[in-house]
């Protein structure tokens, strides 16, 4: 029997952050800030709207195991940092801007 071409890496749930660790990780974990309800609603809009180039909807990539899974969630980042600008809209350099926190896209984005 030949190994499965689909192997991902083995992650327990437990070690699976929940949103709102992950909110909090980004800088945007305070719900009552205006920054972090746009940045809630901009990502849950995206994710309703988005396909992968194989046409699987944003809202259907639930199995974050599967390679298939993985790539469209890779995809779908890449798409919504980088080909929409959100990377830079959320985590900008200017100092002014509403959403400016800890992080700036510029020189984070490697994370």
């Amino acid at each position: 029997m030949s190994r499965s071409a689909s192997t991902s890496p083995k992650i327990a749930a437990a070690r699976i952050p929940s949103i709102t660790a992950l909110r909090n990780e980004l800088d945007y974990g305070g719900q009552k800030l205006p920054r972090c309800a746009a940045f809630y609603d901009d990502t849950r809009a995206f994710r309703k709207k988005f396909r992968t180039s194989h046409g699987i909807a944003g809202v259907d990539l639930h199995d974050w195991k599967s390679r298939e899974g993985q790539t469209g969630l890779t995809e779908m980042t890449f798409a919504y940092l980088d080909k929409e600008g959100n990377g830079r809209l959320f985590w900008p350099d200017d100092e002014t801007s509403p959403n400016y926190n800890r992080y700036q896209y510029s020189k984070d984005s490697v994370r």
